[in-house]
């Protein structure tokens, strides 16, 4: 028996990652893609191409990397009031 995921699983659990994540685009992008796959066409070499990547790029590190910053930034005003102070500077010098 293999451990290898189906394309299926694979798009199944990109997409939640992606969702859990709230990157709208990619998982919009990934729901048509697995639209396509259920329908009994297989992901161009473009499309496969990008699975890898963004499998690549969501991974558990990753994420919880994102996680983690994102709980940081929520509780840090230091954090939050640089970004503000940067937004600021580049309102003010277009």
């Amino acid at each position: 028996m293999s451990n290898e995921k189906t394309m299926g699983e694979r798009l199944q659990e990109l997409l939640k990652r992606v969702t859990d994540v709230g990157d709208s685009f990619k998982a919009n992008m990934l729901r048509s893609f697995n639209e396509q796959y259920k329908n009994g066409r297989i992901l161009s070499p473009r499309q496969t191409e990008l699975l890898n990547e963004w499998e690549e790029l969501f991974s558990d590190d990753r994420v919880q990397a994102l996680v983690q910053y994102k709980d940081e930034y929520a509780q840090s005003e230091e954090m939050q009031n640089l970004f503000k102070l940067a937004l600021q500077y580049y309102k003010d010098n277009p």
